[in-house]
C-alpha cells in the first residue's frame, strides 16, 4: 500500500481528535467577568492625568477549576502615554489589550472606549489650613484665630490649569468635640487640594488648637480697702471702697464673692506730712476660689491717705 494511503487515515484521525478536544475544551470552559483597575503609564514629572476611567469590566472564559482560583488582581489593563503628550484622548480597548493569566481567554472589555485628559504638570507652594471641627465641652471655646500650623505652606504638584486663587492644602480633620483642653497634634496628614494634585513635601503638619475656658467679666461694687500701716497713724483711705472688674472662666466666676477680693494700700513706707499721700490700690483675687481669675480694672486706681506721727505713750 502506498505511503500516502497509509498516512491519510492517520491524519484524519489526528484532526478528528483535535476537533473533539477543542469541542470538549470549549464545553468545559465557563464565562466570568472581573472588575479590573486601569493602569496608566506616563511620565509623572511631565503630565498629570485629570480625566480618567478608573476601572473596566473584563469578560473572560476559563475552566471551572481555573475560575475558582482566579482573582481580578491577576489581570492588567494598560493605557500608555509614554511620550507625555497633552490633551484629550479617546482610548479604545480590545481584548488583546488585557494581560491575562495563562489558560484564560479574554472575550471583551466594557467599556471598551472612554476619554482621558492629560495636562502639563507644574508645581506651586500653597498655604496649609487646619481643618478643625466640633464643639468643645461646656464652658470651653475654640479660639479659631489662634490655631497654628507648621509648616505654613507646602509644595504641591498638579495640572497647570488646575491651580486657582486662594487654593489651600487642608489637614485631615481634627475633632475637638467635648474637649476641655488644648489639642496639640503631630504628624497630621495633608490632603491634596483636588484630583490630579499631589503633595510634594512635606506630607504632614503639626497643629496646635487652643481650647480654652470661656472667659467672662464681672464687676463688684463697694469692695472695702484695707490699710497696711507702719509705725505712724494713718487715716482711713479716701474713698474707703472701690469698684473692681474681674475676668475669669465662665464656670468659676459666678461663684466668686466680694470676700474673695482683697484690696489694700501699703502705708508702711509713708512719712508724716501735712499733705495727703496718693497711694496705688492693690487688688488680688483669692487663688483658691479662682486660680485663673484676674483683675482687669479698678476705680479709683488710687486713694488719699493722711499720715500723722504716732502718739507717744505716757510713762
Amino acid at each position: 500500500m502506498p505511503l500516502r494511503k497509509r498516512i491519510a487515515p492517520a491524519l484524519f484521525s489526528l484532526a478528528t481528535a483535535i476537533v473533539l478536544w477543542l469541542v470538549v475544551r470549549s464545553l468545559d470552559r465557563q464565562p466570568a467577568h472581573f472588575t479590573v483597575p486601569v493602569t496608566y503609564e506616563f511620565p509623572v514629572k511631565q503630565v498629570v492625568l485629570t480625566e480618567r476611567t478608573s476601572e473596566v469590566e473584563v469578560h473572560v472564559r476559563a475552566t471551572k477549576a481555573k475560575l475558582r482560583q482566579l482573582r481580578a488582581a491577576e489581570f492588567i489593563v494598560h493605557v500608555r502615554n509614554l511620550e507625555g503628550r497633552v490633551g484629550r484622548d479617546l482610548v479604545v480597548l480590545a481584548a488583546s489589550d488585557v494581560q491575562a493569566p495563562f489558560g484564560v481567554d479574554v472575550e471583551r472589555v466594557q467599556p471598551n472606549q472612554f476619554w482621558v485628559r492629560w495636562e502639563r504638570r507644574t508645581e506651586k507652594r500653597l498655604p496649609v489650613r487646619p481643618d478643625v471641627a466640633g464643639k468643645p465641652a461646656n464652658g470651653f471655646m475654640l479660639v479659631s484665630d489662634r490655631v497654628t500650623v507648621r509648616p505654613t505652606e507646602v509644595l504641591v504638584a498638579g495640572p497647570e490649569g488646575g491651580f486657582e486663587d486662594r487654593m489651600v492644602v487642608k489637614t485631615q480633620r481634627l475633632d475637638v468635640e467635648d474637649r476641655d483642653a488644648p489639642l496639640n497634634a503631630r504628624g497630621i496628614t495633608l490632603l491634596p487640594p483636588g484630583e490630579g494634585f499631589t503633595i510634594e513635601g512635606p506630607a504632614t503638619a503639626d497643629v496646635e488648637v487652643p481650647v480654652l475656658p470661656v472667659v467672662m467679666r464681672r464687676t463688684f461694687e463697694d469692695v472695702p480697702i484695707a490699710v497696711i500701716d507702719g509705725g505712724h497713724r494713718v487715716s482711713a483711705p479716701n474713698p474707703k471702697r472701690l469698684r473692681v472688674t474681674v475676668e475669669g472662666p465662665e464656670r468659676l466666676l459666678p461663684a466668686l464673692s466680694p470676700r474673695d477680693l482683697r484690696a489694700t494700700v501699703n502705708a508702711e513706707d509713708l512719712v508724716p506730712r501735712r499733705e495727703d499721700h496718693v497711694v496705688e490700690v492693690q487688688v488680688a483675687v483669692d487663688q483658691q476660689a479662682c486660680p485663673s481669675c484676674r483683675v482687669v480694672s479698678k476705680a479709683p486706681a488710687k486713694v488719699n491717705l493722711s499720715v500723722s506721727p504716732a502718739r507717744r505713750s505716757r510713762s
